[in-house]
């Protein structure tokens, strides 16, 4: 096969680099900066540089897995999916919707339709449990603030 280039950018941060990315098949050969990107002008960090490392892992998960008894065995999706509706079915049943809840944080502003879906699924479902980086890092500051100086009362 031969080996084709490819851009696109990296998902790691927000600052998403754009990258070129060589592919020979199904194997990434080489991530590196794309000068033609207008924001990072060819710069792409270590962990850039390694998304093809992440790519060829034998340890990357390529199809659904279940684990029975002590066990991992390959799931095909369409029983994956009816597997988790079924669990989800079976909290809400026993729990309400309320029970079932979402961390949507800044790796889902890489997804806009996967973030999209999840709203509104929960949505669907009736759930109001959604968290994100705000309301779970957050919170606690300005808490911290009133411990350590603790608002005065006007005279």
């Amino acid at each position: 096969m031969v080996a084709r280039e490819v851009t696109s950018f990296c998902r790691i941060c927000n600052a998403m680099c754009g990258i070129v990315v060589t592919v020979d098949g199904d194997t990434v050969v080489q991530v590196r900066g794309d000068p033609q990107h207008p924001l990072s002008r060819g710069y792409v960090c270590p962990k850039g540089r390694a998304l093809g490392a992440f790519h060829d892992d034998h340890r990357r998960l390529d199809a659904p897995m279940r684990r029975d008894a002590n066990e991992w065995r390959t799931q095909a999706w369409p029983d994956a999916i009816a597997d988790v509706a079924a669990a989800v079915r079976g909290i809400i049943d026993d729990a309400g919707p309320d029970a079932v809840a979402m961390y949507l944080a800044s790796g889902s502003a890489f997804d806009t339709n996967g973030r999209r879906a999840a709203e509104r699924f929960l949505r669907v479902i009736g759930s109001t449990q959604k968290y994100t980086a705000t309301t779970i890092d957050t919170p606690c500051k300005p808490l911290i603030a009133e411990l350590i100086a603790p608002a005065q009362s006007a005279p």
